[in-house]
């Protein structure tokens, strides 16, 4: 549970808003930069290479966990059995028993399933809509990175707890009303801008949704808290991408076709 860990690796707690916000930002970010990176190689050197640079990289991972100089803990006792149930039951009381972070998961899963799952649509929309090819869709995508890189170290370099609930709202709004410009446009030019704006939004949400919890757990529920914040999205975005993909085929993906019968 890496996201658990994080607070394990710095010293000074008043780093700790830092440290938690700076790595959301990077496993968020990196989820949007990555692909369009990829696209980008496979179209230069081809897939076969693209799959040994990936193993290669690996590398990286096992030396920088290599490097780990962690503090010595004392072990947990011995968990029996039906303790992990009862664990389970616990985490969840606390969890949803909590106003403000009930609230914070219920809105990030919503986000994740009604508007980050937009993404199964963008090759519909750059070849349907925008009248383009598969470079008009590396764009879109690379913009969408560029707008998560600068929200990604943005995030990572505030130090301060206060005003995130109002910076979640913000930047739900932003991602929603960018999402709702990306729909409206059939201009290639404003739909790459506006992919910037989404990609801005999207990684602010989670990254406050993220930080929040951290900041507010306690320390022996925070592993099972970040289990229930990772649930909300990996449940919610496959379900979101079904229903995307379900209107989108009954209705079409342009907001045009709301006004016309629907095909039979």
């Amino acid at each position: 549970n890496r996201h658990a860990f994080v607070a394990e690796l710095v010293d000074d707690r008043r780093d700790l808003p830092n440290a938690i916000a700076m790595n959301s930002a990077i496993f968020n970010s990196a989820r949007l930069i990555g692909p369009s990176m990829a696209g980008i190689l496979v179209a230069a050197i081809g897939e076969g290479l693209c799959f040994l640079i990936n193993a290669v990289s690996f590398l990286a991972v096992i030396v920088s966990l290599k490097a780990m100089r962690m503090k010595k803990r004392r072990k947990p006792a011995k968990i029996e059995k039906g303790d992990v149930k009862k664990e389970l039951i616990e985490g969840f009381h606390y969890t949803f028993g909590h106003k403000t972070m009930r609230l914070i998961l219920i809105h990030f899963a919503l986000v994740s399933m009604l508007g980050t799952s937009f993404s199964v649509l963008l090759p519909v929309i750059a070849r349907d809509i925008l009248r383009g090819d598969a470079t008009l869709l590396g764009f879109l995508t690379g913009a969408m990175g560029c707008g998560a890189l600068i929200s990604a170290v943005f995030m990572a370099r505030r130090h301060r707890v206060q005003g995130l609930e109002k910076l979640a709202g913000f930047a739900s709004t932003l991602f929603g009303l960018a999402l709702i410009t990306l729909a409206l446009s059939r201009q290639a030019a404003v739909s790459v801008g506006t992919m910037v704006l989404v990609g801005m939004g999207m990684i602010a949400q989670m990254v406050t949704s993220n930080t929040y919890l951290h900041l507010t757990v306690d320390d022996d529920k925070r592993a099972r808290v970040m289990a229930f914040y990772l649930l909300a999205y990996f449940a919610s975005m496959p379900l979101g991408s079904l229903l995307t993909g379900s209107l989108a085929e009954v209705i079409g993906a342009h907001p045009k076709v709301l006004s016309e019968p629907a095909p039979a």
